[in-house]
């Protein structure tokens, strides 16, 4: 078999292990580096197939070539015609993070979860500033501030305190990233 180095790593495999899969040995004969569709690759069709309960059926067949990809695809096609032949790097494409089916929907119910969840805690310190401050609107009254110069000034507080959360993140993130 052959093992991607993220499972050698973290199985402390070496060329020339014995592993065990579901009641059939293995030798690893070689590590890969991963990213190319699989963990463990396996040399022994039965045992792969009852791995994986998919006995007499095949999903994926890797052919190695000698550089000329379309020329194997080609000959593949014509030896077997009703056979959907794909490069490895069509295949790595179809699963990156952009293909999967869901992904964007999901993302996009976090990040208006996340929005409707700021509002309201917005909305909470807004609301607990002005109860915390009914004496000091109280004197702003009766200094002759109207309705709408107090509004401005809780307004105007509001944003300063907005923008340097909007400061603090980015620079936090800055530092996380």
């Amino acid at each position: 078999m052959l093992a991607d180095d993220l499972v050698a790593h973290s199985k402390h495999l070496k060329v020339g292990s014995v592993v065990t899969l579901v009641d059939h040995q293995f030798v690893v004969c070689g590590i890969v580096l991963h990213g190319k569709g699989a963990r463990v690759f396996l040399s022994r069709l039965p045992p792969a197939q009852y791995i994986q309960s998919a006995e007499g059926r095949v999903s994926m067949f890797y052919v190695r070539s000698d550089g000329n990809t379309e020329a194997a695809r080609a000959e593949i096609v014509k030896l077997v015609p009703d056979s959907k032949v794909q490069s490895m790097a069509e295949y790595l494409t179809l699963i990156s993070s952009t293909n999967l089916p869901g992904l964007n929907p999901f993302i996009r119910s976090f990040v208006g979860l996340g929005v409707a969840i700021s509002f309201l805690v917005v909305l909470l310190t807004m609301h607990t500033l002005v109860l915390e401050r009914t004496r000091e609107i109280g004197i702003m009254k009766a200094l002759g501030f109207s309705k709408l110069e107090v509004c401005g000034l809780i307004a105007v507080e509001a944003l300063v305190m907005a923008g340097l959360a909007v400061a603090v993140g980015l620079v936090l993130t800055g530092l996380i990233l």
